[in-house]
């Protein structure tokens, strides 16, 4: 599974939350995603700002496999950001079998835990 949420602006300033959901099918791995592994097919999306044109102001994108239950990847990344007081960006995290990736723009970067998870409730919601 290949989930990806987005903070974009338009260029007419209107901003909003895309989020993506890939699937992978019947691949599983124990740590990190196989080198080949394929985008995926989109399984569904949730577009608040269509594109193009977008400006992408933060992102999140998680890579696990399609059997990984969402309130473990919401726990997991958590978790992994937990210890973190600052950081720089993008923040690239691997725990067991779910990848993460995380930037933002720096006039978001002092609220950038509340940014993550924001941007993870969304991520997860376009799952299904």
């Amino acid at each position: 599974m290949h989930l990806i949420a987005q903070r974009v602006q338009s260029s007419q300033g209107q901003e909003g939350i895309n989020a993506f959901c890939y699937l992978h099918g019947p691949i599983g791995w124990l740590d990190r995603p196989p080198a080949d592994l394929q985008p995926g097919k989109l399984a569904s999306s949730r577009v608040e700002v269509p594109p193009p044109g977008n400006r992408i102001r933060s992102f999140l994108e998680i890579v696990t496999p399609d059997v990984t239950p969402s309130r473990q990847v919401f726990r997991t990344i958590l978790d992994c950001i937990d210890p973190f007081e600052n950081t720089n960006f993008p923040l690239k995290v691997l725990s067991g079998d779910i990848s993460f990736q995380f930037d933002l723009d720096l006039a978001l970067a002092p609220g950038w835990r509340q940014e993550l998870e924001f941007l993870l409730h969304h991520a997860l919601a376009a799952r299904g």
